[in-house]
């Protein structure tokens, strides 16, 4: 992982929060999410999630699910994810682990999930162990799920930009295997909004770095952002 995001996911974990929680604000991943199964099917299902960072896309999934169980390797950042749950929704789990280590029997998940995690795992590395890495996180992602489950990886495809495009090459690597690996790739928007003009210029300057405020439109204060979501049944 580049240093700069392992720092920021551990030091940093609140000011990540605050800039996620501004992501998506058309809710328009909720529902793609939703799309990939019946609502009726998702509140049925048993979901394991991989690098569930502060609880994002948990927060985003824990309403439609029956049961979720989501995993990260930092305490600083799960450490969030727990503070901002709903106790009363005690179908979620958490607990710390690394993304190829997940304590779990075989087969125990409906669907298992990733978040803009495997895109860091190889980022900051030479190409041959990015791919390890990735290849060893899928591994285990598979393991996890039933014949007949849904494996789901949602990455960037571009934040600052209004089409897709994956905005480093060895993303552009990344995602090419997983289409010659038979997942299916479809993309959204998940433009962020900001309250104010400072709190735009903190949030993006410190995570993104300060050339990324340039793709902020200083009138809405929203800063456009592609996903991608790739998507595969367990055979």
């Amino acid at each position: 992982m580049d240093e700069h995001f392992a720092r920021i996911y551990q030091h940093q974990a609140e000011d990540y929060d605050q800039l996620v929680d501004k992501e998506d604000h058309e809710h328009n991943l909720r529902q793609r999410l939703l799309d990939l199964l019946a609502p009726g099917d998702w509140q049925e299902r048993e979901v394991v999630e991989l690098g569930a960072g502060t609880g994002r896309l948990t927060r985003l999934l824990s309403p439609l699910v029956g049961r979720l169980r989501a995993f990260d390797a930092s305490a600083a950042m799960l450490e969030v994810a727990r503070r901002r749950h709903d106790p009363r929704a005690d179908h979620v789990e958490f607990a710390i682990a690394a993304h190829h280590q997940i304590p779990l029997d075989d087969a125990v998940a409906d669907v298992a999930i990733e978040g803009w995690s495997f895109g860091h795992l190889a980022e900051g590395l030479p190409p041959s162990q990015g791919a390890d890495a990735v290849r060893r996180a899928m591994d285990e992602m598979t393991r996890l799920v039933r014949p007949g489950g849904m494996l789901v990886l949602i990455e960037t495809l571009g934040t600052g930009q209004t089409t897709p495009a994956p905005p480093a090459p060895f993303l552009d690597r990344l995602y090419q295997d997983l289409e010659h690996q038979g997942f299916a790739r479809q993309w959204c928007r998940t433009d962020y909004a900001f309250a104010s003009l400072p709190q735009a210029r903190r949030l993006i300057t410190f995570f993104f770095g300060a050339s990324m405020v340039e793709h902020l439109d200083p009138q809405t204060l929203i800063l456009p952002e592609c996903t991608g979501i790739w998507h595969r049944t367990r055979s």
